[in-house]
């Protein structure tokens, strides 16, 4: 570098004597003021300076250079690093105490839950009690009511009859009632029951419509069941069959027992069906076995 500059320096000497001597010719006969005067001096200098002087050299980058560079870049970068993760942490942070919550809050909404369906299922056991309860009242109610009744099956129909006088004549007939007996007794009202049970062919009953009678005396409807229960085998016909009047559920239920009570008598068995309470219940003992226990029949 050192030997480019010189020899650059050496020609650009000579070349610029030369031109220093033209100047000097073209200056030596002018006759100039002093104020426009060129210092002849200064001139040369200038001209003697070298060209490759008057320009800027490039800076040089050294490796110190580069090495602080890298190093406020790294510095910078951790900077950056360690903020991102402050706030990767704080984040982490929000993001499981927000969880937490929601965690608490599921586990309070699934026991609300729990406390709500066992509240429901308390509420709806208390209501079906309720039911039961209100429903036994209304059969007991109904069943006081249907005291005073009893129901005649195999009463033979007859046309523009008087029910009470025909009633009056089955007292007699089927109750072993005398006349005297049988006109004392005090009937309230009595009508026969329409049957849905019909013949296919010509439309008609194929049995008697029953009649519900109503007793003013309690003492007459007890003696006609006792009656019934005594009485001995009438020959040549179907005796007339009485039995209490009970609420339509308890009346359904006697029914599916009257006929598990004849599948028990083809066994050789005797039965009874009976009233306890608001239940209708069928008990069953061996035939003429008057001294055996009666039992409960289940199904």
């Amino acid at each position: 570098m050192y030997n480019l500059r010189s020899n650059m320096s050496g020609k650009r000497g000579k070349n610029l004597s030369k031109e220093q001597v033209t100047l000097e010719s073209m200056f030596a006969g002018r006759n100039t003021s002093n104020t426009q005067r060129i210092d002849k001096e200064k001139m040369a200098d200038s001209m003697n300076t070298p060209l490759v002087n008057m320009v800027s050299e490039p800076e040089t980058v050294t490796n110190a250079d580069l090495k602080g560079l890298l190093l406020d870049m790294d510095k910078r970068l951790n900077a950056c690093m360690e903020s991102l993760e402050t706030q990767l942490r704080d984040t982490t942070a929000r993001v499981v105490k927000n969880e937490s919550k929601i965690a608490d809050l599921i586990e309070s909404v699934e026991l609300t839950d729990n406390q709500c369906k066992a509240h429901n299922e308390e509420v709806t056991k208390k209501i079906d009690n309720m039911d039961v309860n209100v429903h036994l009242e209304f059969v007991r109610q109904e069943l006081h009511n249907r005291k005073q009744n009893l129901l005649f099956y195999g009463v033979k129909e007859e046309k523009d009859e008087n029910i009470y006088q025909v009633m009056r004549n089955v007292f007699k007939t089927d109750f072993n009632f005398s006349e005297e007996e049988a006109s004392g007794v005090f009937i309230v009202n009595a009508h026969r029951l329409p049957r849905r049970r019909r013949d296919e062919q010509n439309g008609q009953n194929q049995s008697p419509d029953p009649v519900i009678v109503r007793f003013g005396c309690m003492s007459d409807r007890g003696y006609i069941l006792d009656a019934m229960k005594n009485r001995g085998f009438i020959e040549d016909r179907k005796p007339v069959m009485c039995y209490t009047d009970l609420p339509p559920t308890m009346k359904r239920k006697r029914g599916q027992l009257a006929a598990r009570a004849r599948d028990l008598k083809k066994e050789g068995k005797s039965t009874r069906i009976r009233v306890d309470g608001v239940k209708v219940i069928l008990e069953y003992r061996k035939k003429n076995a008057r001294n055996e226990a009666w039992k409960l029949y289940t199904d």
